[in-house]
């Protein structure tokens, strides 16, 4: 269910319908977050870095945002890394 929200953010988004897309990100990441779900959460937030640019925020919130999922990535990797 949750990858069926998420494509329909997507697919809003790339048919210019912005509002509709981000309403679906933020459901989609509630969700993902809610299971637990690290991986893909992690993957999902440079989406909400493309709609807090769309929605007019500044550039440093999505630089933010970016950087968070950056972070992530490094500590998912040294978690792999650590189980093997």
């Amino acid at each position: 269910m949750r990858r069926a929200v998420g494509s329909l953010g997507w697919t809003s988004y790339l048919t210019g319908r912005v509002q509709e897309a981000s309403r679906w990100l933020v459901r989609s990441m509630i969700g993902y977050f809610a299971l637990r779900d690290v991986a893909t959460t992690t993957v999902t937030i440079p989406a909400g870095a493309i709609m807090a640019l769309e929605a007019g925020r500044p550039p440093s919130e999505a630089a933010v945002l970016l950087g968070a999922a950056v972070e992530l990535v490094v500590r998912i990797g040294d978690e792999f890394r650590q189980d093997q």
